[in-house]
């Protein structure tokens, strides 16, 4: 449906002021997301009014009841009536690359496989590097660091020592071979767009879906005020191996899939269909190629 009212106030009205209470973020995908979680946050067991349009354009209204929502981490692993596979999870967070690894280990012989990180708001970073090891033979460059001073960034007060640039991967530890498509959209930030990205530069996999938020800040040290609050300062940033700058950018996908109101209301998945039609396109082709070489190699005898 598509929604009119927000507590009997205009859609419009209630996300500019929603925007106007939030400010500006690190991009305008970044912003639009806060503003519609604006929108409906609020304490739990309140009421919240939504006025909504039906596909045929009659009114409805509904009355919903504010719960807390569980950040706790979510994942899918499954193959896909088309014969690929499927993992999808919601934060880079332990036991994540585990699951992960187990899901490979059970997928490896599937002819393509998608991981849907649509959504997937980040988390930690040497999990990042862990999983996107996975995917890899060797040592390949996963991101670089920069910092304001030009200098190697450190934590804890100058204790560690940050490295200025990731890797991931190492010889023989490669779990999965075959084709990859990762889906991402505006929800896919931090964590999720170095993987993206890293996935991308290194064409180890198709990006599909709607460019990534641009939401890839290095905080490390939290400050607490005197009145309760808490400051958080990027003091570092990421770029990509061949260095792409990731905050306020986000990952471009190579195929652009977007969004429509009637996909949504005949429940489609376009950016799933395409992924799964990018693999048998690339079949097609990899068929054109091994036919094209055997006739050369009768045409030699």
């Amino acid at each position: 449906m598509i929604v009119r009212t927000v507590d009997g106030q205009p859609v419009a009205e209630a996300l500019t002021e929603a925007r106007r209470e939030i400010g500006t973020s690190s991009s305008e995908r970044a912003t639009r997301l806060l503003s519609y979680q604006r929108l409906i946050t609020g304490e739990p067991d309140t009421p919240f009014k939504l006025g909504l349009a039906r596909a045929d354009g009659t009114p409805f209204e509904v009355t919903l009841t504010r719960r807390t929502v569980s950040t706790a981490p979510q994942f899918v692993a499954n193959f896909l009536p088309s014969g690929y596979a499927y993992i999808k999870f919601n934060h880079f967070q332990t036991p994540v690359d585990k699951l992960v690894k187990e899901a490979l280990v059970k997928f490896k012989d599937a002819p393509g496989l998608i991981i849907d990180l649509r959504a997937n708001g980040g988390g930690d970073g040497e999990l990042g590097l862990k999983i996107g090891g996975y995917f890899f033979n060797d040592k390949i460059p996963f991101a670089n660091i920069v910092t304001r001073t030009g200098k190697p960034p450190s934590a804890f007060f100058g204790l560690y020592k940050l490295p200025k640039e990731f890797k991931a991967g190492k010889k023989g530890g490669q779990l999965y071979s075959q084709p990859v498509v990762v889906l991402i959209n505006e929800g896919t930030g931090s964590t999720s767009e170095l993987f993206a990205g890293a996935m991308q530069e290194q064409n180890r996999a198709q990006i599909i879906g709607t460019q990534s938020c641009g939401c890839v800040l290095g905080i490390l040290n939290h400050k607490r005020l005197k009145d309760g609050g808490d400051l958080a300062i990027s003091e570092i940033g990421f770029v990509t191996s061949k260095g792409r700058t990731l905050e306020g950018n986000g990952v471009t996908p190579d195929k652009t899939i977007a969004v429509t109101l009637a996909d949504l209301q005949s429940q489609r998945d376009v950016a799933l269909e395409e992924a799964e039609k990018y693999f048998k396109d690339l079949k097609g082709e990899i068929s054109k190629v091994a036919l094209c070489n055997f006739i050369i190699s009768l045409q030699e005898i």
